[in-house]
């Protein structure tokens, strides 16, 4: 792993799950001027405040075309691990919420201010 910080200005992000895991993950990456798409068969309520596009259904293979990061965050590490898989398979950036060695990117905790971004990685183990 090489720590490095992206740029997600107007890039493309699908984030699958519709959780808190999902709901914070999504936050960040607004916060990052990406544009999102959340693809889940529940979707917590608050989702519906924020400025992203939201499809209500099962995770499908063929969902994560033309995005250039993905974030599986559903509640079942056997679709997470899918999502990876697939990911992997069109070279798209894919992290997860659940651990997986094949993950693209490992999240990390942060502190940012004008002046400095500090991050801090416990390799999926909880950083908090």
């Amino acid at each position: 792993m090489i720590p490095i910080s992206l740029n997600l200005i107007n890039k493309k992000v699908l984030v699958i799950g519709g959780g808190n895991v999902a709901l914070r993950k999504v936050k960040e990456f607004i916060n990052c001027g990406a544009i999102i798409t959340i693809i889940a068969k529940n979707i917590n309520d608050e989702f519906k405040t924020l400025e992203v596009k939201i499809i209500k259904k099962q995770y499908e293979k063929n969902d994560i075309s033309n995005f250039f990061l993905i974030y599986a965050a559903t509640s079942s590490i056997e679709v997470n691990n899918q999502i990876i898989k697939d990911a992997n398979e069109k070279n798209i950036l894919c992290g997860s919420a659940t651990y997986n060695k094949n993950v693209s990117f490992y999240s990390m905790s942060k502190y940012q201010n004008e002046n400095i971004l500090l991050g801090l990685s416990t390799y999926q183990k909880l950083p908090y």
